[in-house]
């Protein structure tokens, strides 16, 4: 009977953990860099990465660097390069956001598509999630690349860009339905990405009914 029970805990224990899925996600309009307000910080932080060499605070978040190709808890790459590159100099409205878009990973040369799995998520949970991608070297090509979450994809971000913008990012939301969550990067050329972060945000509904909850306390007081 022990070995029974510790049988059916395992496989508990393996079921939850799953592999990375492909939860549908809901993309808002691409935007370009414009300051460090572009940060996010609805909800609650997960995490955010950059790909420099330091650390960046930027709004208040913590882009915590690495030179790593994956960290075990919270993401892993397919097809990236195992290092990093310092793409230029550039300052978009504060020395903290230059400093974090001025690191990315890249894919080898002539690769277009690959893939960044995000996990340490909750079955059940809402998230946003924010990417960037950054290149302000001096080249006359254009370079473009769309992000897809199950069947939702994004609008083109551009980055390197002749007669667009040098730097660009998009917003998504979506319910984890696994632990793990896969994004995959379409590019014209080089895929490439600079930093990005998750956050656990509230369901609308249940934002509504503490908004709700809210008034009705103040009204009560005030009576």
């Amino acid at each position: 009977m022990k070995n029974y029970r510790s049988f059916i805990m395992s496989c508990a224990v393996l079921a939850s953990v799953g592999p990375a899925s492909a939860a549908n996600v809901i993309w808002n309009t691409v935007q370009a860099v414009t300051a460090a307000t572009d940060v996010n910080t609805t909800g609650t932080l997960e995490y955010a990465r950059g790909f420099g060499s330091v650390s960046t605070t930027v709004s208040g978040v913590t882009f915590n660097n690495t030179t790593s190709y994956s960290d075990t808890f919270e993401f892993s790459f397919t097809g990236f390069m195992n290092g990093i590159t310092f793409i230029g100099s550039n300052n978009p409205e504060g020395q903290a956001y230059a400093t974090l878009l001025d690191s990315g990973r890249y894919v080898q040369a002539g690769t277009l598509t690959a893939g960044i799995t995000l996990s340490d998520l909750t079955v059940g949970q809402d998230y946003l999630v924010q990417f960037w991608v950054a290149d302000f070297r001096n080249f006359t090509a254009d370079r473009t690349m769309t992000i897809t979450g199950g069947s939702g994809t994004s609008g083109q971000l551009t980055y390197l860009s002749a007669s667009a913008s040098d730097a660009s990012y998009v917003i998504g939301n979506f319910t984890a339905d696994s632990t793990a969550q896969l994004f995959t990067l379409n590019a014209n050329q080089d895929a490439q990405i600079s930093a990005v972060q998750i956050r656990a945000v509230p369901e609308p509904t249940s934002a509504l009914l503490s908004a709700l909850g809210a008034v009705a306390l103040l009204r009560r007081r005030r009576a």
